[in-house]
């Protein structure tokens, strides 16, 4: 495993000198291989928009039922119709970003920068001996001299035990390496605001108090570059020379790395959200690189000081990365009057943490969904979409890409609200035959995993199984779907919002039945609705299908948490004897967390 690590450390292949101040990309793959990816993608969105045209040609044009049931068939046609052109959408989004996907030339970064690295502490959710574990492999990060490097721990403080991380700062800042430094917002007031850049109990509010301290302080440094990492993302030694050479480019303003579960080999949950992640580290965001619009992403990035600056701070949202990303991409350097931009590097160069039990993904994609749902209908997202008129390629992508928690929720709830309707009044938005339906559906739907599984070369993480397909990560999207709709109706009811941390090693705690109470009722729904379509006599096979497939997705998540001692057991037998150290502290903070 140590070396499939540093395996995808290396992905961009080696640091270039005297390659000058632009950064350049290259694709992910050589040509043959290129021409059949986009071949592939072709046939996918073609197949995809086909079975769309004839759902709506040969199963929506039955006049008959209008006459009878009036505006509930037009109800249900109106329902199919924007679930089938949803679902399309999404593969064609997919397809455009396999054509595009391609990785930065990495360089050299030039000497006598100086860097902060910043590494946000909550205390009581985040286990102190996963930030020692950090701290310790941050202190060998590698830095172009001369030129400062400080490690800022920003700790949000503990009432019960205040000293205990300045007490581990400061002994490990005893150790050779990189200096780390002790920042805290405990007890000042000034930094702890109900609403603004200083927000309370808040992620960004930490930041930009860490920020205005060291800012304050005359002892201390003007930093060029500002980077940061979750407290359980253990960085690599190659971290700072591998994203710091891309601000030699005078319009970067920001450098993104991919995010991987090292705990992924030893817990289910984090297995399955690992693989879910593939799509946006592996693709979407090696595609943005194609108009210099990745979007940032909190658990490993570097950030221009000046420009951080200009926009006020890390801007408040729940998902701060994503606000701060939209903040920028619409303004210009003022200094070369180019829009700014921002670098993917697919380099995997910090090693996280996932979510180790239900109840920690699920508020983890909680808080995902409904920060990106919130930006897009109540935030400025519009109006930052307006500013980057100059780069339309920047908003299409970002139109696909925003649209996806909303989507999948509101499909999940257009899906329901068909079988409901049906199982009352007996009317479907389409009456095909099943033959010819499972036809056309069925060659979209393998063209479609073709693509998916031929792309999957290029996954940036070294802990999913090499064999998996992608298995693990799409059944966790679509179980994930009641989620999404749930963040969906809370937004657009306007339901209060706090920034939650997802727990990490011994703060993580454990499921209870309590933890699926979203999929106990929705369990609850689909069972109701087969019983009343099987009592109305409008049972079939046909439309039993979504009943029955909404049942086994609700209920899926609880199979899994039931099964997971059987897994654990299967996965331990098959575990090498010779694990390395990253993978022994990986396995007793999830032991810790069980």
């Amino acid at each position: 495993m140590a070396d499939a690590r540093v395996t995808k450390a290396t992905v961009t292949g080696e640091i270039l000198d005297g390659v000058g101040d632009t950064v350049s990309f290259r694709y992910l793959e050589g040509s043959r291989r290129r021409l059949l990816t986009v071949a592939l993608s072709l046939v996918s969105t073609g197949l995809g928009g086909g079975y769309v045209l004839w759902l709506i040609d040969n199963g929506l044009g039955a006049t008959d039922k209008y006459e009878q049931f009036g505006a509930i068939a037009i109800i249900m046609v109106t329902l199919v119709v924007t679930v089938e052109v949803i679902r399309f959408a999404l593969v064609m989004a997919m397809s455009l970003t396999t054509a595009l996907a391609r990785k930065p030339v990495p360089i050299r970064a030039r000497p006598g920068l100086n860097v902060a690295l910043l590494i946000t502490f909550v205390p009581r959710s985040e286990d102190i001996a996963v930030l020692e574990r950090t701290l310790v492999a941050a202190k060998e990060i590698r830095h172009r001299h001369p030129g400062v490097f400080d490690i800022y721990v920003l700790d949000e403080g503990d009432p019960d035990q205040p000293g205990r991380v300045r007490e581990l700062v400061a002994e490990v800042d005893r150790r050779h390496g990189n200096r780390v430094r002790y920042v805290t917002r405990g007890g000042k007031p000034e930094y702890h605001q109900k609403k603004g850049p200083f927000e309370t109990r808040t992620k960004f509010g930490n930041i930009n108090a860490g920020l205005d301290m060291i800012r304050a302080d005359p002892d201390l440094p003007r930093y060029d570059v500002v980077m940061g990492i979750d407290p359980d993302h253990k960085p690599m030694p190659e971290f700072g020379e591998r994203m710091l050479g891309y601000f030699n480019d005078p319009d970067v303003a920001y450098v993104a790395g991919p995010q991987a579960y090292a705990n992924a080999t030893d817990n289910v949950v984090a297995k399955l959200a690992e693989s879910q992640q593939f799509v946006f580290h592996s693709l979407i965001q090696t595609a943005a690189n194609a108009h210099g619009a990745p979007m940032l992403v909190g658990t490993s990035y570097a950030l221009r000081m000046s420009v951080l600056t200009d926009i006020g701070g890390i801007q408040p949202s729940i998902t701060e990365d994503m606000a701060t990303s939209f903040a920028i991409l619409p303004q210009r350097n003022p200094d070369t009057g180019h829009s700014w931009k921002g670098v993917y590097t697919p380099d995997l160069l910090a090693h996280g943490e996932g979510p180790a039990s239900w109840g920690d993904f699920y508020k983890q994609q909680n808080r995902w969904a409904r920060g990106a749902i919130e930006h897009m209908l109540f935030g400025p997202f519009v109006l930052q979409m307006l500013g980057m008129w100059r780069t339309p390629a920047r908003v299409v992508h970002y139109l696909l890409l925003m649209a996806f928690y909303p989507v999948m929720g509101a499909v999940w709830l257009l899906g329901a609200a068909n079988v409901a309707i049906f199982s009352w009044f007996g009317v479907s938005g389409a009456v095909v035959s099943p033959g010819s339906w499972f036809l056309f559906y069925g060659w979209a739907s393998v063209s479609q995993m073709t693509l998916y599984t031929w792309v999957r070369r290029h996954n940036v993480s070294p802990y999913e199984t090499t064999n998996s397909w992608g298995v693990y990560g799409m059944f966790m999207s679509v179980i994930t779907a009641p989620v999404y709709a749930n963040s969906l109706i809370k937004c657009l009811l306007r339901r209060p919002v706090s920034f939650d941390v997802t727990p990490k090693g011994s703060k993580s705690r454990g499921d209870s039945w309590f933890t699926f109470r979203l999929n106990l009722m929705w369990l609850v729904f689909y069972v109701a609705v087969a019983v009343l379509t099987t009592m109305r006599g409008y049972a079939a096979p046909a439309t039993m299908m979504w009943p029955v497939f909404g049942a086994l997705i609700s209920a899926a998540p609880m199979l899994v948490w039931q099964l997971n001692p059987l897994w654990l057991a299967w996965s331990a037998r098959r575990r090498p004897a010779d694990a390395t150290e990253f993978e022994i502290v990986e396995i007793a903070a999830e032991e810790r967390a069980c």
